[in-house]
């Protein structure tokens, strides 16, 4: 759950002038516009480093858990259990 906070919280910031209200208000003053690449662009170089990787960690963990997942079952099946076997089953861990 906490990923679709970072990922909602990453694309509120690219729609637009969420992310930086004071330069909104300065834009709307002087009547300043900005296209949606210049936002995005500017935006981008904002973002540090560190908050890309954060949100590449969160969008990679589900691979990471899908990875380690298909490792584990794989190893059941090398020590001839049967993943999905209930203990006791037949195959399974008795």
């Amino acid at each position: 759950m906490r990923e679709m906070g970072a990922i909602a919280s990453y694309q509120l910031g690219f729609s637009g002038n969420l992310c930086n209200p004071k330069q909104s208000r300065f834009d709307a003053a002087f009547g300043i516009t900005w296209s949606e690449d210049e936002r995005d662009q500017q935006l981008s170089a904002r973002l540090s480093d560190r908050d890309l990787e954060a949100i590449g960690m969160l969008l990679a963990e589900d691979d990471d858990l899908r990875r380690e997942n298909i490792k584990l079952r794989w190893q059941l099946a090398e020590f001839g259990a049967d993943p999905y076997a209930l203990p006791g089953d037949e195959g399974g861990d008795s």
